[in-house]
């Protein structure tokens, strides 16, 4: 069984918003383990807590209750070496390619040589090499985002925490970075990752997470994936913009009191819901693999 690489109990976050300051809660009592070595993917709709919970646990941001705890990888190590990628990165647009990276290489106090073989590992594995010397500025997007995950593996990091890793990246990134990521997890390193896309999620995890409304609603393993018949769906507060979406999608529905339940199907992306979710306010009570029957 894998050590416990980290451990985060009864995490909670709050945010003072608007003229009047008033306290809006992000996390509501996020508690989750992950393994040493193990690939977790992070799915919700837009304002589910998903990069508020990735920033806390790469340690840019703090709870303000809970406790984190992470365990080096090795015995005797000092520490966690933790590579970030943010969604939205944001570049000195002046620096060219190269000079950014050195610039991250002295704040990190890498050594000349250390520096340099480090710089020179992350320019060939992202295909920046030809970029080098190019303004950041002047990069397309899908060059910048590679340039984002390049400053994250420059110091051989035991930790990964990649707020959409794939986005902006064409369809040949994304199948490269897939294979990537299953490479890292190889070498034994221990990563989060959120995305929209559910196959991308389903081909590099070991475990997926649902979040909604600042909790973990839903965890599921892929090795249930081949038992997968669809996914059990209830839901409150529903108003007649969620009713139609399901209509448009031809999911049947049964009704409750005060609330609906539905399967939706394993062959179609959970996107849409959690997109119709945010958009009508619905609240997700449960969301569930439906597994077929094992005799």
């Amino acid at each position: 069984m894998p050590n416990e690489f980290l451990v985060a109990t009864d995490i909670r976050r709050f945010y003072r918003q608007g003229f009047w300051l008033r306290k809006k809660q992000v996390l509501r009592d996020i508690s989750l383990t992950i393994p040493q070595g193990q690939a977790i993917g992070l799915i919700g709709p837009n304002g589910a807590g998903k990069t508020t919970l990735l920033k806390v646990l790469a340690g840019i941001d703090s709870p303000q209750e809970g406790n984190i705890r992470i365990t080096p990888p090795v015995p005797g190590q000092e520490g966690v070496v933790t590579g970030f990628v943010p969604e939205t990165p944001y570049f000195p647009e002046h620096f060219t390619v190269r000079q950014y990276l050195v610039f991250l290489c002295s704040v990190s106090g890498q050594v000349r040589a250390e520096k340099k073989a480090a710089i020179r590992s992350v320019l060939k594995d992202f295909d920046l090499i030809e970029l080098k010397e190019k303004k950041i500025r002047t990069l397309s997007k899908g060059q910048r985002q590679r340039l984002n995950l390049a400053q994250a593996l420059l110091d051989n990091p035991d930790f990964l925490i990649l707020d959409e890793p794939l986005s902006g990246l064409d369809p040949r990134w994304r199948e490269r970075m897939r294979r990537m990521i299953l490479t890292w997890r190889e070498q034994g390193k221990t990563i989060i990752f959120s995305s929209h896309i559910l196959e991308d999620v389903q081909m590099v995890s070991d475990r997926i997470l649902l979040m909604q409304e600042g909790r973990i609603v839903w965890e599921g393993r892929l090795n249930d994936i081949d038992a997968l018949e669809g996914y059990n769906v209830l839901a409150q507060s529903v108003d007649n913009g969620f009713l139609a979406f399901l209509k448009q999608e031809s999911i049947q529905v049964q009704r409750g009191t005060d609330s609906i339940f539905f399967v939706w199907p394993k062959d179609r992306d959970l996107g849409p819901i959690f997109d119709a979710v945010a958009e009508n306010r619905v609240k997700l009570n449960q969301l569930s693999a439906r597994l077929k029957a094992v005799c």
